[in-house]
């Protein structure tokens, strides 16, 4: 058995690396990333460094032109809209977003909270108008009292009954939260027929089977999903490391390249569209790994 295994995890491997070099990664280019002629794009991270964020802020105007109207975040519930509103308006409630991300999505040795308002400034220069999209009941019970403060409200951008009604309208095996963010989505489609959405979610978010697949069968909307290459990229339905990123990237540095790349996959067996390279990204796995020892958690 174990031997059978070996040979499995060698074949993935090896599988990987050649799917790497025979796919010719081609430089990264946002106009080209985010032309239709599906209306909404997914694009997946690990979260936990700055770096992704970082790239796309300042790659808003790039997507503004090719048609992006909207980025809706997994980083917000969406009662929170309200905030990004008047953020939107005025610039105002940026302390409130600052203190929402640096209480839930602070997870790595980087400032995230100052990359996440990054994003939101240079997608407001771009009039690219952001869309909380998260689960309301992720939040709701920790996040109220602590941390609404008169001025900026918290507001459910949708009837109650719609809302609800989406959430029990999910598929059986299929996460509750999925269901809420595209029902956003789908919301954000339905405003206006020329929006285009840039959908920035977690990595597993965005394969195939999941926001994707929901999207197109609960709201009938196309899409595209990638996802920046780390080693904490999964490309298995049950969210397990199966090798294949780090493989992916081991190849991608043996190529010594500094240059930021789109690498396209076979979206049947990769579960996404393509990954994209940005050099020094690989470092992520590594603190992860250094973190849970010094937690104790192995």
């Amino acid at each position: 058995m174990r031997a059978a295994y070996a040979a499995l995890v060698a074949a993935t491997l090896f599988s990987a690396r050649a799917q790497c070099e025979a796919l010719s990664p081609v430089p990264l280019d946002w106009r080209v990333l985010a032309s239709g002629p599906e209306r909404v794009l997914f694009l997946g991270d690990s979260h936990d460094f700055k770096d992704a964020r970082l790239e796309l802020a300042s790659s808003m105007d790039r997507l503004r032109e090719a048609g992006i109207t909207h980025i809706t975040l997994e980083m917000l519930p969406a009662d929170a809209q309200p905030w990004l509103d008047r953020f939107h308006a005025d610039g105002s409630c940026r302390g409130t977003i600052r203190e929402h991300m640096e209480r839930f999505w602070q997870d790595g040795p980087d400032d995230l909270a100052d990359a996440y308002l990054q994003l939101l400034d240079r997608a407001r220069s771009a009039g690219i108008k952001a869309v909380a999209m998260d689960i309301r009941e992720k939040y709701k019970r920790r996040l109220r009292p602590q941390l609404v403060p008169q001025d900026c409200s918290w507001r459910l951008p949708a009837a109650e009954a719609d809302y609800e009604a989406a959430l029990a309208a999910c598929p059986v095996g299929h996460d509750p939260r999925d269901c809420a963010m595209v029902y956003r989505i789908a919301q954000t489609l339905a405003e206006d027929p020329r929006s285009r959405v840039l959908a920035f979610v977690g990595a597993w978010h965005v394969r195939s089977s999941r926001q994707p697949a929901l999207l197109s069968s609960l709201h009938g909307a196309r899409s595209r999903s990638y996802s920046f290459l780390t080693e904490l990229v999964a490309f298995t339905e049950d969210n397990r490391q199966d090798g294949a990123a780090a493989a992916l990237i081991s190849s991608l540095r043996r190529r010594a390249t500094p240059e930021k790349l789109l690498l396209p996959l076979d979206r049947e067996r990769y579960l996404m569209d393509g990954v994209l390279w940005l050099p020094g990204e690989y470092r992520q796995a590594d603190w992860h790994q250094r973190n849970a020892r010094r937690l104790g958690g192995g």
